[in-house]
């Protein structure tokens, strides 16, 4: 209820409210009701657009776009949820989400969460809650993310995992994806193959040389 006033507020009345204001309440209201996030950034962009005659920095036209554009398909999945048999749609229309496109600025990590979280959720109510979970442990958001380590935890304890044991795995994910390996193959004594992944965890030298 606070961030509906909060919105409200900002709808109604302060529409010279800063950009980077309207994005943090925009992504917090968000995780909660992606829609009404898009109609409050159309709304403030429309006021912005009245107010000073449409001259207004490209860059910020640009950003509260895309950005509303985000919110209404991430708003478009939760209305396919709330239909019978709509998990099915919705995870097709997920699949087809792609991160905001704003020129000169950065993809804001925000968003990354809102998209995961968007994607995980869909995935569960389709009966895919593995996939669900295997997706929110390997993301590299996770750990930096309050509602993502939060929607895993509850994803693991419907697959019986503990509190702990998530966070085990998301520690495991990450070490593993910060200690990449290099894959090779080459021929071993006996005809067997000698295989890096083999080794995976333990120390292995390997010592080349050019014999011509």
């Amino acid at each position: 209820m606070k961030l509906l006033r909060r919105a409200a507020a900002a709808k109604k009345n302060d529409y010279f409210v800063s950009f980077t204001t309207l994005s943090d309440l925009c992504w917090e209201l968000a995780l909660e009701n992606p829609g009404a996030a898009a109609k409050l950034e159309a709304a403030w962009l429309a006021k912005r657009r009245r107010a000073e005659n449409g001259d207004m920095p490209f860059h910020i036209r640009d950003a509260a776009v895309a950005r509303t554009e985000f919110f209404s398909a991430l708003a478009n999945c939760d209305r396919l949820l709330k239909r019978a048999k709509g998990a099915t749609a919705a995870l097709s229309a997920v699949e087809k989400i792609r991160l905001p496109d704003i020129p000169q600025m950065p993809v804001d990590d925000h968003d990354r969460d809102l998209l995961a979280l968007m994607l995980a959720k869909v995935q569960a109510a389709a009966g895919e809650r593995q996939r669900a979970y295997d997706g929110l442990i390997s993301h590299e958001r996770l750990l930096m993310s309050d509602e993502m380590l939060a929607a895993a935890v509850l994803l693991g304890a419907k697959l019986g995992k503990s509190g702990k044991h998530v966070e085990a795995d998301a520690w495991r994910q990450r070490l593993a994806a910060e200690n990449l390996f290099a894959q090779f193959e080459v021929p071993g004594s006996r005809g067997r193959a000698i295989k890096a992944s083999a080794y995976l965890g333990r120390t292995l030298l390997v010592n080349t040389w050019n014999p011509g």
